[in-house]
Protein backbone atom coordinates (compact mmCIF):
# COMPACT_ATOMS: atom_id res chain seq x y z
CA UNK A 1 0.00 0.00 0.00
CA UNK A 2 1.62 3.17 -0.95
CA UNK A 3 1.96 6.25 1.82
CA UNK A 4 -1.29 8.36 -0.25
CA UNK A 5 -3.66 5.08 0.04
CA UNK A 6 -2.32 4.39 3.59
CA UNK A 7 -3.56 7.98 4.36
CA UNK A 8 -6.36 7.65 3.14
CA UNK A 9 -7.30 4.54 5.01
CA UNK A 10 -6.19 6.10 8.05
CA UNK A 11 -8.63 9.11 7.53
CA UNK A 12 -11.61 6.42 6.67
CA UNK A 13 -10.94 5.42 9.87
CA UNK A 14 -11.40 8.23 11.39
CA UNK A 15 -14.67 9.20 10.15
CA UNK A 16 -15.84 5.90 10.73
CA UNK A 17 -14.98 6.62 14.23
CA UNK A 18 -16.42 10.34 14.35
CA UNK A 19 -19.30 9.25 12.69
CA UNK A 20 -19.89 6.89 15.14
CA UNK A 21 -20.09 9.46 17.69
CA UNK A 22 -22.35 11.91 15.83
CA UNK A 23 -24.83 9.12 15.81
CA UNK A 24 -24.66 8.62 19.61
CA UNK A 25 -22.90 5.32 19.31
CA UNK A 26 -20.40 6.26 21.94
CA UNK A 27 -18.87 2.87 23.17
CA UNK A 28 -18.70 2.10 19.50
CA UNK A 29 -16.70 5.04 18.09
CA UNK A 30 -14.44 4.30 21.40
CA UNK A 31 -13.82 0.60 20.25
CA UNK A 32 -13.27 2.32 16.90
CA UNK A 33 -10.57 5.00 17.51
CA UNK A 34 -8.62 2.33 19.98
CA UNK A 35 -8.76 -0.32 17.69
CA UNK A 36 -7.01 2.64 15.09
CA UNK A 37 -4.86 4.52 17.68
CA UNK A 38 -3.29 1.29 18.84
CA UNK A 39 -2.19 0.46 14.82
CA UNK A 40 -1.07 4.04 14.50
CA UNK A 41 0.50 4.81 17.90
CA UNK A 42 1.97 8.22 16.12
CA UNK A 43 -0.90 10.08 14.95
CA UNK A 44 -2.08 12.97 17.05
CA UNK A 45 -5.30 12.57 14.93
CA UNK A 46 -6.45 9.53 17.19
CA UNK A 47 -4.86 11.24 20.01
CA UNK A 48 -7.73 14.34 19.33
CA UNK A 49 -10.42 12.04 18.51
CA UNK A 50 -10.36 9.96 21.02
CA UNK A 51 -10.64 13.62 22.83
CA UNK A 52 -13.68 14.22 21.43
CA UNK A 53 -14.72 11.13 22.80
CA UNK A 54 -14.20 11.35 26.22
CA UNK A 55 -15.16 14.66 25.92
CA UNK A 56 -18.64 13.62 25.05
CA UNK A 57 -18.41 10.84 27.38
CA UNK A 58 -18.23 13.69 30.49
CA UNK A 59 -14.12 13.54 30.72
CA UNK A 60 -13.44 16.78 30.26
CA UNK A 61 -9.78 16.56 32.19
CA UNK A 62 -9.03 13.49 29.95
CA UNK A 63 -10.09 15.17 26.51
CA UNK A 64 -7.52 18.29 27.47
CA UNK A 65 -4.71 16.02 27.76
CA UNK A 66 -5.58 14.45 25.00
CA UNK A 67 -5.92 17.58 23.00
CA UNK A 68 -2.31 18.54 23.90
CA UNK A 69 -0.88 14.85 23.48
CA UNK A 70 -2.22 15.26 19.68
CA UNK A 71 -0.44 18.78 19.17
CA UNK A 72 2.31 17.62 20.47
CA UNK A 73 2.35 14.06 18.47
CA UNK A 74 1.28 16.03 15.38
CA UNK A 75 4.38 19.05 16.04
CA UNK A 76 6.87 15.96 16.45
CA UNK A 77 5.86 14.14 13.98
CA UNK A 78 6.18 16.81 11.56
CA UNK A 79 9.68 17.80 12.64
CA UNK A 80 10.84 14.29 12.68
CA UNK A 81 10.14 14.28 9.03
CA UNK A 82 12.16 17.46 8.43
CA UNK A 83 15.90 17.71 6.70
CA UNK A 84 17.18 16.92 10.33
CA UNK A 85 15.26 14.04 10.67
CA UNK A 86 15.01 14.46 14.64
CA UNK A 87 12.08 13.30 16.80
CA UNK A 88 11.96 14.82 19.61
CA UNK A 89 11.18 12.16 21.78
CA UNK A 90 11.57 14.11 25.35
CA UNK A 91 9.46 16.86 24.19
CA UNK A 92 6.57 14.45 24.31
CA UNK A 93 7.17 12.53 28.09
CA UNK A 94 4.61 15.03 30.07
CA UNK A 95 2.00 15.02 27.60
CA UNK A 96 2.36 10.82 27.04
CA UNK A 97 3.05 10.13 31.03
CA UNK A 98 -0.36 12.36 31.89
CA UNK A 99 -2.80 10.88 29.27
CA UNK A 100 -1.58 7.34 29.79
CA UNK A 101 -1.78 8.05 33.89
CA UNK A 102 -5.72 9.70 32.98
CA UNK A 103 -6.39 6.54 30.40
CA UNK A 104 -5.68 4.01 33.50
CA UNK A 105 -8.52 6.26 35.37
CA UNK A 106 -10.87 4.94 32.94
CA UNK A 107 -9.54 1.88 32.60
CA UNK A 108 -8.38 1.81 28.96
CA UNK A 109 -5.06 0.33 30.11
CA UNK A 110 -4.09 -0.85 26.51
CA UNK A 111 -3.93 2.74 25.55
CA UNK A 112 -2.12 3.72 28.73
CA UNK A 113 0.50 0.73 28.54
CA UNK A 114 0.82 1.80 24.67
CA UNK A 115 2.05 5.55 25.64
CA UNK A 116 3.66 4.76 28.81
CA UNK A 117 5.72 2.10 27.20
CA UNK A 118 6.75 5.21 25.07
CA UNK A 119 7.62 7.12 28.37
CA UNK A 120 9.99 4.28 29.79
CA UNK A 121 12.02 4.24 26.84
CA UNK A 122 13.07 7.73 27.48
CA UNK A 123 13.13 7.52 31.36
CA UNK A 124 13.69 3.86 31.69
CA UNK A 125 14.49 4.28 35.93
CA UNK A 126 11.85 6.55 36.47
CA UNK A 127 10.15 4.90 39.90
CA UNK A 128 6.33 6.67 38.69
CA UNK A 129 6.82 5.84 35.26
CA UNK A 130 7.57 1.94 35.72
CA UNK A 131 5.13 2.08 38.51
CA UNK A 132 1.81 3.40 36.22
CA UNK A 133 2.80 1.34 33.17
CA UNK A 134 3.58 -2.35 35.31
CA UNK A 135 -0.36 -1.24 36.89
CA UNK A 136 -1.59 -1.12 33.76
CA UNK A 137 0.04 -4.29 32.13
CA UNK A 138 -1.01 -6.33 35.50
CA UNK A 139 -4.68 -4.83 34.74
CA UNK A 140 -3.88 -5.89 31.06
CA UNK A 141 -3.32 -9.59 32.58
CA UNK A 142 0.20 -9.11 31.19
CA UNK A 143 1.95 -9.83 34.91
CA UNK A 144 5.42 -11.19 33.88
CA UNK A 145 6.29 -8.21 31.83
CA UNK A 146 4.28 -6.21 34.84
CA UNK A 147 6.74 -7.70 37.52
CA UNK A 148 9.95 -6.36 35.67
CA UNK A 149 8.33 -2.96 35.77
CA UNK A 150 7.80 -3.20 39.30
CA UNK A 151 11.05 -4.85 39.93
CA UNK A 152 12.56 -1.26 38.35
CA UNK A 153 9.83 0.64 40.41
CA UNK A 154 11.25 -0.75 43.58
CA UNK A 155 14.57 -0.30 42.93
CA UNK A 156 15.08 3.41 44.32
CA UNK A 157 12.52 3.35 46.56
CA UNK A 158 10.74 0.56 48.58
CA UNK A 159 6.61 1.44 49.07
CA UNK A 160 3.91 -0.60 50.08
CA UNK A 161 1.72 -0.24 46.84
CA UNK A 162 4.64 -1.31 44.47
CA UNK A 163 5.99 -3.65 46.53
CA UNK A 164 1.95 -5.89 46.82
CA UNK A 165 1.71 -5.40 43.35
CA UNK A 166 4.80 -7.03 42.64
CA UNK A 167 4.08 -9.72 44.97
CA UNK A 168 0.46 -10.52 43.62
CA UNK A 169 2.21 -10.74 39.90
CA UNK A 170 4.83 -13.49 41.80
CA UNK A 171 2.04 -15.42 42.83
CA UNK A 172 0.24 -15.14 39.38
CA UNK A 173 3.04 -15.91 37.89
CA UNK A 174 3.80 -19.09 40.60
CA UNK A 175 7.00 -17.50 42.08
CA UNK A 176 6.03 -18.63 45.44
CA UNK A 177 9.59 -17.91 46.48
CA UNK A 178 9.91 -14.48 45.73
CA UNK A 179 6.32 -13.86 46.70
CA UNK A 180 6.83 -15.33 49.83
CA UNK A 181 9.87 -13.09 50.43
CA UNK A 182 8.34 -10.12 49.65
CA UNK A 183 5.42 -10.64 51.11
CA UNK A 184 7.24 -11.04 54.56
CA UNK A 185 9.40 -7.73 53.57
CA UNK A 186 5.59 -6.06 53.50
CA UNK A 187 4.94 -6.53 56.85
CA UNK A 188 6.72 -3.24 57.79
CA UNK A 189 5.73 -1.68 55.29
CA UNK A 190 1.88 -1.79 56.00
CA UNK A 191 0.70 0.55 58.53
CA UNK A 192 -2.95 1.54 57.70
CA UNK A 193 -5.66 -1.00 58.19
CA UNK A 194 -6.86 -1.05 54.50
CA UNK A 195 -3.30 -2.35 53.76
CA UNK A 196 -2.81 -4.36 56.35
CA UNK A 197 -6.47 -6.61 55.39
CA UNK A 198 -4.62 -6.58 51.80
CA UNK A 199 -1.61 -7.98 52.85
CA UNK A 200 -3.49 -10.16 54.86
CA UNK A 201 -5.49 -11.11 51.71
CA UNK A 202 -2.11 -12.08 49.56
CA UNK A 203 -0.98 -14.19 52.72
CA UNK A 204 -3.99 -16.64 52.23
CA UNK A 205 -3.84 -16.94 48.43
CA UNK A 206 -0.54 -17.59 48.95
CA UNK A 207 -0.87 -20.52 51.19
CA UNK A 208 -3.74 -21.67 48.73
CA UNK A 209 -0.97 -21.55 46.35
CA UNK A 210 1.36 -23.32 47.88
CA UNK A 211 -0.64 -26.09 48.16
CA UNK A 212 -1.75 -26.20 44.48
CA UNK A 213 1.76 -26.33 43.62
CA UNK A 214 2.00 -29.67 42.27
CA UNK A 215 -0.26 -28.88 39.42
CA UNK A 216 1.53 -28.02 36.62
CA UNK A 217 -2.11 -25.97 34.81
CA UNK A 218 -4.15 -24.70 36.85
CA UNK A 219 -8.29 -24.31 35.54
CA UNK A 220 -10.63 -21.33 35.83
CA UNK A 221 -11.72 -23.45 39.05
CA UNK A 222 -8.20 -23.76 40.25
CA UNK A 223 -7.46 -19.78 40.15
CA UNK A 224 -10.77 -19.04 41.34
CA UNK A 225 -10.22 -20.58 44.64
CA UNK A 226 -6.68 -19.58 44.98
CA UNK A 227 -7.25 -16.00 44.16
CA UNK A 228 -10.75 -15.55 46.01
CA UNK A 229 -11.60 -18.87 47.97
CA UNK A 230 -14.74 -19.21 45.78
CA UNK A 231 -16.46 -22.27 44.19
CA UNK A 232 -16.94 -22.89 40.75
CA UNK A 233 -19.28 -24.88 39.08
CA UNK A 234 -18.43 -25.17 35.55
CA UNK A 235 -15.09 -24.85 35.27
CA UNK A 236 -14.92 -24.05 31.16
CA UNK A 237 -15.24 -20.78 30.00
CA UNK A 238 -17.41 -19.12 28.28
CA UNK A 239 -16.63 -16.85 25.23
CA UNK A 240 -18.76 -13.79 23.78
CA UNK A 241 -22.32 -12.66 24.92
CA UNK A 242 -23.69 -16.12 26.27
CA UNK A 243 -27.68 -17.27 25.43
CA UNK A 244 -28.37 -19.88 28.76
CA UNK A 245 -30.50 -22.31 27.70
CA UNK A 246 -32.63 -24.60 29.93
CA UNK A 247 -29.85 -27.48 29.94
CA UNK A 248 -27.16 -25.24 30.83
CA UNK A 249 -29.30 -23.84 33.59
CA UNK A 250 -30.59 -27.06 35.02
CA UNK A 251 -26.87 -28.27 34.70
CA UNK A 252 -25.69 -26.00 36.69
CA UNK A 253 -28.37 -26.07 39.53
CA UNK A 254 -27.70 -29.91 39.74
CA UNK A 255 -24.17 -28.57 40.42
CA UNK A 256 -25.37 -26.18 42.97
CA UNK A 257 -27.43 -29.07 44.98
CA UNK A 258 -25.39 -31.84 44.66
CA UNK A 259 -22.18 -29.67 45.79
CA UNK A 260 -24.62 -28.36 49.16
CA UNK A 261 -25.33 -31.65 49.89
CA UNK A 262 -21.96 -33.40 49.20
CA UNK A 263 -20.32 -30.20 51.53
CA UNK A 264 -23.81 -30.67 53.92
CA UNK A 265 -24.75 -26.56 53.61
CA UNK A 266 -28.10 -26.80 55.45
CA UNK A 267 -30.36 -23.40 53.82
CA UNK A 268 -33.98 -22.93 54.69
CA UNK A 269 -34.73 -19.83 52.26
CA UNK A 270 -33.51 -18.80 48.49
CA UNK A 271 -33.93 -15.26 48.39
CA UNK A 272 -33.56 -12.67 45.21
CA UNK A 273 -32.36 -9.28 45.19
CA UNK A 274 -33.29 -8.03 41.36
CA UNK A 275 -36.27 -9.18 40.21
CA UNK A 276 -34.72 -10.41 37.22
CA UNK A 277 -32.90 -13.31 39.14
CA UNK A 278 -36.55 -14.17 41.03
CA UNK A 279 -37.07 -16.92 37.97
CA UNK A 280 -33.38 -18.60 39.54
CA UNK A 281 -34.07 -18.17 42.78
CA UNK A 282 -37.76 -19.91 42.32
CA UNK A 283 -36.30 -22.51 40.55
CA UNK A 284 -33.53 -23.24 42.68
CA UNK A 285 -36.03 -22.90 45.76
CA UNK A 286 -37.97 -26.24 44.35
CA UNK A 287 -35.09 -27.94 43.60
CA UNK A 288 -33.42 -27.58 47.26
CA UNK A 289 -37.75 -27.90 48.64
CA UNK A 290 -37.14 -24.54 50.28
CA UNK A 291 -39.09 -21.22 50.59
CA UNK A 292 -38.40 -18.43 48.00
CA UNK A 293 -38.64 -14.96 49.36
CA UNK A 294 -37.25 -11.59 48.34
CA UNK A 295 -33.99 -9.94 49.95
CA UNK A 296 -35.12 -8.58 53.32
CA UNK A 297 -31.87 -6.82 54.72
CA UNK A 298 -29.25 -7.52 56.46
CA UNK A 299 -30.53 -9.31 59.59
CA UNK A 300 -33.01 -12.33 58.01
CA UNK A 301 -32.80 -15.11 60.96
CA UNK A 302 -32.78 -18.08 58.55
CA UNK A 303 -29.48 -19.81 56.88
CA UNK A 304 -29.91 -18.51 53.70
CA UNK A 305 -28.81 -18.38 50.14
CA UNK A 306 -29.05 -14.91 47.71
CA UNK A 307 -29.33 -15.39 43.99
CA UNK A 308 -28.09 -13.56 41.65
CA UNK A 309 -28.40 -14.28 37.69
CA UNK A 310 -25.05 -11.67 36.88
CA UNK A 311 -23.17 -10.94 40.22
CA UNK A 312 -23.33 -7.33 39.48
CA UNK A 313 -27.06 -7.38 39.84
CA UNK A 314 -26.40 -7.09 43.78
CA UNK A 315 -22.74 -6.29 43.85
CA UNK A 316 -22.80 -3.12 41.80
CA UNK A 317 -20.69 0.22 42.92
CA UNK A 318 -21.47 -0.85 46.69
CA UNK A 319 -19.90 -3.28 49.47
CA UNK A 320 -23.29 -4.02 51.07
CA UNK A 321 -22.43 -7.97 50.72
CA UNK A 322 -18.63 -7.44 52.23
CA UNK A 323 -19.53 -9.16 55.28
CA UNK A 324 -19.26 -12.82 55.53
CA UNK A 325 -21.92 -13.83 58.24
CA UNK A 326 -22.93 -17.61 58.68
CA UNK A 327 -26.28 -17.11 58.18
CA UNK A 328 -26.27 -15.94 54.02
CA UNK A 329 -24.37 -17.48 51.26
CA UNK A 330 -23.40 -15.77 48.07
CA UNK A 331 -24.35 -17.43 44.93
CA UNK A 332 -23.73 -16.01 41.28
CA UNK A 333 -25.12 -17.46 38.23
CA UNK A 334 -22.61 -15.60 35.81
CA UNK A 335 -19.05 -13.69 37.06
CA UNK A 336 -17.94 -11.41 34.01
CA UNK A 337 -14.41 -11.99 32.77
CA UNK A 338 -13.40 -8.93 32.80
CA UNK A 339 -15.18 -6.33 35.68
CA UNK A 340 -13.52 -5.81 38.74
CA UNK A 341 -16.60 -6.27 41.32
CA UNK A 342 -16.52 -5.16 45.24
CA UNK A 343 -16.92 -8.56 46.20
CA UNK A 344 -16.90 -12.21 45.08
CA UNK A 345 -19.87 -14.77 45.53
CA UNK A 346 -19.02 -17.70 47.75
CA UNK A 347 -20.45 -20.02 44.68
CA UNK A 348 -19.73 -18.81 41.10
CA UNK A 349 -21.59 -20.95 37.85
CA UNK A 350 -19.60 -19.80 35.30
CA UNK A 351 -17.28 -17.22 33.64
CA UNK A 352 -19.01 -15.03 30.87
CA UNK A 353 -18.50 -11.90 29.48
CA UNK A 354 -22.33 -11.44 29.47
CA UNK A 355 -25.47 -13.03 30.17
CA UNK A 356 -28.76 -13.48 28.99
CA UNK A 357 -31.10 -15.93 30.70
CA UNK A 358 -34.10 -17.65 28.72
CA UNK A 359 -36.94 -15.27 30.74
CA UNK A 360 -35.15 -12.17 28.83
CA UNK A 361 -36.95 -9.71 26.99
CA UNK A 362 -34.04 -9.85 24.32
CA UNK A 363 -33.84 -13.77 23.99
CA UNK A 364 -37.17 -15.30 23.90
CA UNK A 365 -40.62 -13.63 23.86
CA UNK A 366 -44.23 -15.38 24.14
CA UNK A 367 -43.39 -18.17 26.80
CA UNK A 368 -44.23 -18.28 30.34
CA UNK A 369 -41.45 -17.54 32.77
CA UNK A 370 -43.16 -19.98 35.00
CA UNK A 371 -42.87 -22.65 32.17
CA UNK A 372 -39.31 -21.98 31.65
CA UNK A 373 -38.65 -22.86 35.30
CA UNK A 374 -40.69 -26.06 34.87
CA UNK A 375 -38.64 -27.43 32.19
CA UNK A 376 -35.28 -26.12 33.87
CA UNK A 377 -36.58 -27.98 37.11
CA UNK A 378 -37.37 -30.91 35.41
CA UNK A 379 -34.23 -31.30 33.68
CA UNK A 380 -32.20 -30.72 36.77
CA UNK A 381 -34.21 -33.41 38.64
CA UNK A 382 -33.60 -35.72 35.66
CA UNK A 383 -30.09 -35.25 35.97
CA UNK A 384 -29.88 -36.53 39.57
CA UNK A 385 -29.98 -40.02 38.54
CA UNK A 386 -27.77 -39.78 35.27
CA UNK A 387 -24.42 -41.71 36.43
CA UNK A 388 -21.88 -39.79 34.77
CA UNK A 389 -23.74 -36.51 36.13
CA UNK A 390 -23.26 -38.44 39.85
CA UNK A 391 -19.65 -38.61 39.03
CA UNK A 392 -19.52 -35.37 38.02
CA UNK A 393 -20.83 -34.44 41.74
CA UNK A 394 -18.60 -36.49 43.24
CA UNK A 395 -15.61 -35.00 41.72
CA UNK A 396 -16.30 -31.41 42.82
CA UNK A 397 -17.22 -32.46 46.00
CA UNK A 398 -14.29 -33.83 46.24
CA UNK A 399 -12.25 -31.33 45.23
CA UNK A 400 -13.72 -28.55 47.22
CA UNK A 401 -14.06 -30.55 50.70
CA UNK A 402 -9.91 -31.25 50.19
CA UNK A 403 -9.96 -27.59 50.28
CA UNK A 404 -12.32 -26.65 52.53
CA UNK A 405 -10.06 -24.98 55.42
CA UNK A 406 -9.78 -21.83 52.81
CA UNK A 407 -13.15 -21.69 51.73
CA UNK A 408 -15.29 -18.62 52.18
CA UNK A 409 -18.56 -20.39 52.00
CA UNK A 410 -20.04 -20.85 55.95
CA UNK A 411 -16.26 -19.81 56.88
CA UNK A 412 -17.20 -16.65 58.60
CA UNK A 413 -14.73 -17.37 61.51
CA UNK A 414 -11.57 -17.18 59.38
CA UNK A 415 -12.80 -14.87 56.70
CA UNK A 416 -15.01 -12.05 58.08
CA UNK A 417 -15.34 -10.54 54.79
CA UNK A 418 -15.51 -11.49 51.26
CA UNK A 419 -12.81 -10.59 49.33
CA UNK A 420 -12.67 -8.30 46.49
CA UNK A 421 -13.10 -9.56 43.06
CA UNK A 422 -10.50 -8.00 40.45
CA UNK A 423 -10.76 -10.06 37.72
CA UNK A 424 -7.47 -11.99 37.48
CA UNK A 425 -8.66 -14.96 36.76
CA UNK A 426 -9.44 -14.93 33.10
CA UNK A 427 -5.38 -14.27 31.94
CA UNK A 428 -3.46 -16.34 34.43
CA UNK A 429 -5.52 -19.64 33.99
CA UNK A 430 -2.61 -20.13 30.71
CA UNK A 431 0.35 -20.38 33.21
CA UNK A 432 1.81 -23.31 33.13
CA UNK A 433 4.75 -24.42 35.25
CA UNK A 434 7.53 -26.16 33.13
CA UNK A 435 9.02 -29.59 35.18
CA UNK A 436 6.00 -29.45 37.59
Amino acid sequence: MSEEEKSSSNLHELLAAQKLLDDGQMEESLAAVKAYWLKNPDDGQAASMLGRVMYEAGRKDLSEKLDRLAQTLTSASAKSSGPENVFPERELTTDLFESGHALIDVRQHDLAAMLLERCVKIHPSEPLINYELGFSLMSLGRFHEAAKYFEKASQKEKDFDTSLNLAVCYSLTRRVDEARNLLRDLEDLAQEEDEKKELGHRKIVLKRLERMQNKSIFTHRDWLYILYGSILLRPQIERGKTVEGPQKIAMTLALLKGLFQGLRVDLEVVEYYSTYSRPLAKTISDLLSITCDSYKGPHRPERTLLVMSWASDIIGPHRAFMENNYQRLLFSYGLPMKEPLPVTPDVVGAFMEELYMPWSENVQKGTSTDSISDSILDKALSLETDPDFINQIEEIVTYYAERREFLVLGNNAVFPERPEYSAEVHESVSLEIPGV
